[in-house]
């Protein structure tokens, strides 16, 4: 024990000391003022010296209680040392007056009555202190081991249902979208970059594809149309940044079109990054006995059926972290009808497929994860028969978003986000730390809030 602790325990015996000398002359104050007033001050002093003795053994065992749980709890490996010190500190100046007073027979024994009383009271002090102190030991090591907090898991599809223009989609009845809306919001986008301008691209589906998964235009990624394609594969696609940057997250890919992994994605490429997709449902167009193919395309339309069935049945048991589907079937019958009824009978249809795919992710949400949708086109249609579609007019490029997210920016709210846009607000919701080389070649920018980050 260092001599500045002694010092202190000297101190506590000394505050105990006063305290019970106090409480002997409050004693007496009540005892000449209430209790038996009107006597001179011979009689008040011979009766504080009959009085004080037991006064010091009542006040003194609370008082020392509290000065042994008090300097126990000082250091836990002193044990009750200090408790016998402050008591021992204590005894040594009370003799030390009563001797000094002329101390009797009668007052040495209650003397050794009251040292006794007071060494029990800060012994079991101590005590008392030490049981809780191990208690409070043992309650910790029982403690189960602290777990650092773990981040909902966040996942994402995107779906593109192919060559609707924003002005069908908002006149035809689609619930699965108006619900998709309602959870986050709807907007009109466009897709073609600048017309006229070096970003200019052609809205075709190809092209709009590749605009969506690298946030570029064809003046970049070197998509011109759905044939011949040489894409440039310096500039990354979501999946190739998702998969290089957290190789440990799971995608997946839906398609009613086998070049959109093959060539566009570059899927296993060396010169495209040779990331492979983890899971892939495409190429049923080539099975022509499964799918016997027909000119009014309606072996599209039943590839799209298997094709939006796979894909819920995979996410609502699986959950990947990022999945594309696509479905094709509007646009073959855009094709071959235009604006008529039975475009307007295929996107309703459509929407079916989409509610397979919501269900799904609405299952995986009610698990606990923190899933976005985002549902889109990848071009408008002319504006005379709404067959044909490649050119820069105004209906032709412009498209529409659709997203369960609920933390939109005004950029979507009150703007008009491009298809450029889509991959860079699916990176922020899978908090992504997208490389920064990668980042400068992008055109587009994410249209959730930064909170959402």
């Amino acid at each position: 024990m260092t001599v500045g602790r002694s010092a202190q325990l000297a101190g506590v015996a000394v505050m105990v000391l006063v305290a019970n000398v106090a409480a002997s002359f409050l004693y007496m104050l009540i005892y000449s003022y209430v209790i038996d007033p009107g006597h001179d001050a011979a009689y008040y002093n011979a009766h504080i010296q009959v009085a004080a003795p037991y006064c010091s053994i009542v006040v003194g065992i609370p008082l020392m209680f509290l000065a042994g749980w008090w300097v126990t709890g000082w250091s836990r490996q002193a044990g009750a040392r200090p408790a016998w010190m402050v008591w021992l500190v204590y005894g040594v100046i009370d003799l030390g007056v009563l001797i000094a007073a002329g101390m009797t027979a009668r007052v040495a024994v209650l003397f050794v009555v009251s040292f006794g009383t007071k060494l029990a009271a800060i012994l079991y002090g101590a005590k008392r202190r030490m049981a809780l102190m191990l208690a409070l030991v043992v309650l910790a090591a029982c403690r189960p081991p602290a777990t650092r907090p773990v981040d909902t898991p966040r996942k994402a599809v995107f779906i593109i249902l192919d060559g609707i223009p924003a002005d069908v989609v908002e006149r035809v009845e689609t619930p699965t979208i108006d619900a998709i809306a309602a959870a986050g919001g709807y907007t009109r986008a466009w897709v073609g970059g600048e017309p006229g301008g070096p970003t200019e691209t052609p809205t075709i589906s190809a092209p709009g594809y590749m605009s969506l998964l690298t946030s570029t235009w064809a003046n970049k990624h070197n998509v011109w149309d759905n044939s011949r394609q040489s894409p440039n594969y310096a500039y990354w696609n979501i999946f190739r940044i998702v998969e290089t940057v957290e190789p440990s997250r799971r995608t997946a890919l839906f398609s009613t079109w086998i070049d959109n992994r093959t060539v566009l994605l570059g899927d296993g490429k060396p010169d495209a990054g040779r990331y492979r997709l983890d899971h892939v449902a495409d190429g049923f167009e080539l099975d022509t006995v499964q799918f016997p193919h027909d000119k009014a395309s309606r072996y599209i339309l039943a590839i799209d059926e298997r094709v939006s069935t796979l894909a819920a049945e995979h996410i609502r048991a699986q959950g990947p972290d990022l999945t594309w589907v696509y479905l094709q079937h509007t646009d073959d019958v855009a094709h071959a009808y235009g604006d008529s009824e039975p475009f307007f009978e295929a996107v309703r249809q459509a929407d079916v497929q989409l509610d397979r795919i919501w269900a799904a992710v609405k299952h995986r949400q009610a698990l606990g994860e923190d899933w976005m949708i985002v549902v889109t086109t990848d071009h408008g249609r002319d504006a005379v028969t709404g067959k044909g579609h490649g050119g820069r007019s105004e209906r032709e490029r412009r498209t529409w978003i659709v997203t369960n997210h609920a933390q939109l920016d005004t950029r979507f709210t009150q703007g008009t986000p491009a298809i450029v846009d889509i991959a860079p607000s699916i990176l922020q919701h899978l908090r992504i730390a997208v490389p920064a080389a990668v980042v400068a070649q992008m055109e587009g920018v994410s249209f959730l809030r930064s909170a959402a980050r």
